[in-house]
């Protein structure tokens, strides 16, 4: 508790809902870390935009992990309020986390939006640079000097497409390696420089670069085609049609999740880790874990009205699905797992006043109401038996 100063000896505790620093929030301009987000800035709630009324910070709080079954954690108090129902109920009410139990489902944004208005300086079109970068991001080499990017003598149609979009980037021919044995592909673009915002790094590093990430929708979709098109795979064998986009880095995974979430398409991550196996007499080692980013359901349906894949074979499955399938379920919501305790960090609270909601890391959460409480005092948020 802090010192009040027209009571000698008494300190107060507050009851607000507070989340650490580093969660992210979902504002007008894209997803920003809580201790960036000021009073005024427009945020995006549950009824589309808002701005912050309230913002406040409190030092060394006691704070929970919480992760959710759809690949998302964020880090809170026990008065965090995020809007959240138990598997007998459909409408969501504020629910502090320390009331909160396993298998008790919290409301994931579904309305979308939050997308910046920044233009990047390329002479690509803005779609084709993000499908640059998703294409790098997803199937591209890059650890040193040389790039390449990998494919299979099979996709000719898409090689074609790789290979005019690495021309029109600015490469003055693209040398083809192929094995024959298993087919691999390795396009390598001559004169070619890797896109200023891309750093080389190993696979489990990559990431969207920031600047990137608060940069404008249409470059955005041309990210997401560019990955589901590389790293991506269509299933038409479930009962649900399935997009999935694979990856070893987990920080990419919840970086796709959330950009989904600004056009309103809920993914949910899993992860698998992997045994060794042996391919031509080989045993073959992954490095760590594997992640997939999932998308079925209406949130598919939403993918295909909103956005697009540049590989010609998985576009058309895409539409075949479409043809037979009304793209049903999937709740945008999403099962508490675990809640652990995290330490103690510095808390974040904004308040929005027209809907009262704000968006942490694809969660909705209620905003902040705080009262100061006497040594030994009573919130009157409550009630006593």
């Amino acid at each position: 508790g802090n010192p009040l100063a027209h009571l000698p000896g008494h300190r107060y505790y507050t009851t607000n809902p507070c989340v650490t620093g580093d969660t992210l929030v979902l504002t007008a301009a894209g997803w920003k870390p809580v201790r960036d987000v000021e009073e005024g800035h427009p945020i995006i709630t549950v009824r589309g935009k808002g701005a912050v009324e309230i913002r406040e910070v409190h030092q060394k709080a006691p704070v929970f992990l919480v992760t959710f079954s759809d690949g998302g954690t964020v880090r809170s108090t026990a008065a965090h309020q995020f809007h959240a129902r138990d598997s007998r109920t459909k409408f969501f009410t504020p629910t502090k986390l320390d009331q909160l139990k396993v298998g008790d489902w919290v409301r994931v944004l579904e309305t979308g939006g939050g997308f910046p208005a920044t233009r990047l300086e390329t002479h690509l079109s803005q779609y084709d640079f993000g499908l640059l970068l998703g294409v790098l991001l997803g199937d591209g080499g890059y650890t040193g000097t040389n790039v390449s990017i990998s494919s299979n003598a099979d996709e000719g149609d898409w090689n074609n497409v790789l290979i005019g979009l690495l021309q029109r980037a600015g490469a003055e021919r693209v040398r083809t390696d192929t094995n024959k044995r298993d087919k691999a592909v390795r396009l390598y673009p001559i004169g070619f420089e890797l896109p200023s915002p891309l750093e080389p790094v190993t696979a489990p590093n990559k990431v969207i670069p920031e600047a990137v990430l608060v940069s404008n929708k249409t470059v955005l979709a041309g990210v997401l085609d560019g990955l589901f098109s590389t790293d991506g795979n269509v299933n038409l064998r479930s009962n649900h049609p399935q997009l999935r986009f694979d990856t070893s880095s987990a920080k990419l995974a919840q970086q796709v999740r959330r950009v989904l979430l600004m056009f309103g398409i809920h993914g949910r991550i899993t992860q698998v880790d992997p045994v060794p196996h042996e391919y031509d007499g080989r045993v073959i080692k992954a490095n760590g874990p594997k992640y997939t980013v999932t998308v079925s359901g209406s949130s598919l349906g939403v993918f295909l009205q909103n956005l697009t894949l540049s590989h010609p074979k998985k576009l058309a499955k895409l539409i075949e699905a479409r043809q037979w399938s009304n793209f049903t379920g999937g709740n945008f919501a999403a099962q508490v797992v675990s809640i652990v305790p995290a330490g103690e960090e510095e808390v974040y609270d904004l308040y929005e006043p027209l809907s009262d909601t704000w968006i942490t890391e694809g969660y909705v959460s209620r905003g902040c109401g705080e009262q100061y409480l006497p040594s030994f005092g009573v919130c009157n948020l409550g009630s006593i038996n």
